[in-house]
């Protein structure tokens, strides 16, 4: 495991008899005994694949995967995991994001960018939830093309704030909101809401999708000449599944995630199982449709993830509760 900070600089670990610490370059606090040689062998000189595959002191929940160029190294390709920050004890998630990558050769080798959106990026000291990025060209603004989606607007509701830069860790080139709508920095535009999620199609088409809570599922095309804010007109789908809310097939709840299996579109989502499933009703499972579109029309495709605690002897289970979001990569 190599950590860096902010400005790419490796960050000294010490091996103790306990585990090991390491100072955070941001307070010179020694932080010790964070994780122990038995919890990441990696950290002993060994690579071995496993879970967790991310430090034991880290809370990285609403995983997106996404394999990208290193810009580093070009030609060459690494594994980029972004998430929420979920450090605080009292509530959902915190005020940054972090994010961590590794080569897409050795998925043992990881790499900690630190903090790449923080409140120096949004201008608020805002609680920011489940993200998603993408890489994509766009003639309209050659200046960056990582664009990074987050439910944050300051206007009321959780509309989605957009920031880009011409890096995946935002490394000398930070990343910047470029979707205020006021010079005050209250308000950002857009149609996409919470737990926004972005998907690049072979052909450069950009798509957006989005909701959670008591809403549909939304999906559309999105409109390069307003930096992927708004849809390209007659695109937008406000139930793109088509069983309305909570719908007895789909039942999408939130944690919308699109990929592209040779020419199937899958969309993985968090789902609200049925009470006459074998799992119950719930918001522990991921579950997935399938289209040969990118805005359907969908077929149902099952249960990739469970989340719920082992069934006990009497019945119950150890994790009954709760809600689950992630994705799949290639």
């Amino acid at each position: 495991v190599t950590a860096v900070d902010g400005n790419g600089k490796a960050i000294e670990m010490t091996k103790t008899a306990e585990g090991y610490s390491f100072v955070m370059p941001a307070s010179n606090v020694v932080m010790k005994t964070v994780f122990t040689q038995s919890a990441i062998p990696a950290l002993q000189g060994e690579r071995q694949q496993g879970n967790p595959f991310l430090p034991i002191y880290d809370f990285n929940p609403d995983g997106e995967p996404h394999v990208w160029e290193d810009p580093d190294h070009p030609g060459k390709y690494r594994f980029y995991f972004l998430s929420s920050h979920d450090m605080d004890k009292t509530h959902y998630c915190t005020t940054n994001h972090v994010l961590y990558s590794c080569p897409v050769e050795d998925p043992t080798n990881w790499t900690y960018h630190g903090e790449i959106i923080n409140p120096t990026n949004t201008e608020h000291n805002d609680i920011l939830y489940a993200p998603d990025m993408m890489c994509v060209e766009n003639p309209e603004s050659p200046t960056g093309k990582y664009y990074y989606y987050i439910p944050c607007n300051q206007g009321g509701g959780r509309n989605t704030m957009i920031l880009r830069s011409s890096r995946p860790d935002g490394l000398g080139d930070p990343f910047q909101v470029i979707n205020w709508s006021n010079s005050n920095h209250s308000n950002t535009t857009g149609i996409l809401t919470f737990d926004p999620s972005l998907f690049v199609d072979d052909d450069g088409k950009v798509y957006g999708y989005w909701g959670g809570y008591q809403s549909t599922c939304h999906g559309a095309q999105l409109d390069p000449a307003t930096n992927f804010t708004t849809a390209v007109p007659g695109t937008q789908k406000d139930d793109m599944l088509g069983d309305g809310l909570q719908g007895d097939t789909f039942g999408f709840f939130e944690a919308s995630s699109m990929r592209k299996i040779g020419d199937t579109y899958v969309f993985v989502y968090s789902r609200n199982g049925k009470s006459s499933e074998p799992t119950g009703s719930n918001y522990n499972q991921l579950g997935y449709a399938t289209s040969k579109s990118p805005l359907g029309p969908w077929t149902f495709g099952g249960i990739l993830v469970d989340a719920q605690g082992e069934v006990l002897n009497g019945g119950g289970r150890t994790f009954a509760g709760g809600n689950t979001h992630g994705s799949l990569v290639q």
